[in-house]
């Protein structure tokens, strides 16, 4: 409901090779001895899928980006390693 104060979350992974679910409920409203831990990890989450979509649209460099170098006449990928043109 819309007035409810209690949330949860489910986690889903895999431990050795092992599906595992776990599911955790938290008050919205929390006390400061409960140290915000559910909504720090929220606030990271959100924070972490916004950069990667600014990343993307900005077509900037990215830990998923890969550099494949291609020889411009043969069209074909260039094997070995890489030098530097001077």
């Amino acid at each position: 409901s819309s007035g409810s104060s209690e949330g949860s979350v489910i986690v889903k992974y895999s431990l050795k090779d092992q599906p595992v679910t776990n599911q955790l409920h938290f008050c919205l409203k929390p006390t400061e001895e409960t140290g915000l831990s559910i909504h720090r990890l929220a606030a990271r989450t959100l924070i972490h899928s916004l950069e990667q979509k600014e990343r993307v649209s900005g077509a900037g460099c990215s830990v998923h980006t890969a550099f494949i170098a291609v020889n411009k006449d043969s069209r074909q990928t260039v094997k070995g390693p890489l030098l530097q043109r001077r």
